[in-house]
């Protein structure tokens, strides 16, 4: 199911598959879950992406491999950007498995749990197991060094069903029970849909993308 928050000022591709990924990767290095900003990877357009520190609880306000602000340097910052903006995510894309319940959540409270590949610009979360799933999220920003490409995050959800018995499941990216202005987007009770892939202003599960901003109280 989609929820109706998405992105304020950068851009997030969701990929899902089923299977682990094959084919050739960079060797993977230790790297913090997350530290709250301290950290920032930025994209070929100048804006960054920062993750959410790990809880000692699930915790729906402080959800585990969300992105934590991220936002975009100014024209005249390191790398360059469109404008200064933070506040983008709110600590958004708390991953659900079997249910939207706390115990539900893709968590771990280990936050040097993690790993990162491609020369450090995809941070590679844990393996944890979720009504009989081995679930994990990598995120991948392409490097403000880089060239062409797609600016923005990918996250990256892999399920694998390492048994013998067919699983059905829901899975939710995004969380409507989370308290105010914590796991959304910045644009909170703002948020409404610019475009979509069908053409309209509507999200449905039928779009394949749709990009939400908080345009409808003229705020940026």
């Amino acid at each position: 199911m989609k929820t109706r928050q998405l992105a304020k000022a950068a851009a997030v591709i969701m990929t899902a598959t089923a299977v682990t990924l094959v084919g050739p990767q960079s060797p993977a290095s230790a790297a913090p879950c997350g530290d709250d900003g301290t950290t920032k990877l930025y994209d070929p357009s100048g804006s960054y992406f920062d993750f959410t520190q790990a809880s000692a609880m699930p915790d729906r306000n402080q959800p585990f491999a969300t992105l934590h602000d991220s936002g975009t340097n100014g024209p005249d910052g390191t790398p360059p950007g469109p404008r200064f903006n933070s506040d983008t995510f709110d600590d958004w894309g708390a991953l659900f498995v079997g249910g939207t319940a706390v115990s539900n959540m893709y968590f771990s409270a280990d936050n040097n749990g993690c790993s990162s590949e491609e020369g450090g610009a995809e941070r590679v979360y844990p393996v944890v197991t979720l009504h009989g799933l081995k679930v994990q999220r990598k995120i991948y920003v392409r490097p403000h060094t880089e060239t062409g490409g797609l600016p923005g995050a990918r996250i990256l959800d892999l399920f694998t069903n390492s048994g013998a018995t067919p699983i059905t499941t829901s899975v939710q990216v995004g969380d409507h029970a989370s308290g105010d202005n914590e796991g959304d987007v910045g644009s909170d009770e703002s948020t409404a849909v610019r475009a979509s892939s069908s053409g309209d202003a509507v999200a449905t599960a039928g779009d394949t993308w749709f990009v939400t901003s908080d345009h409808a109280n003229d705020s940026g």
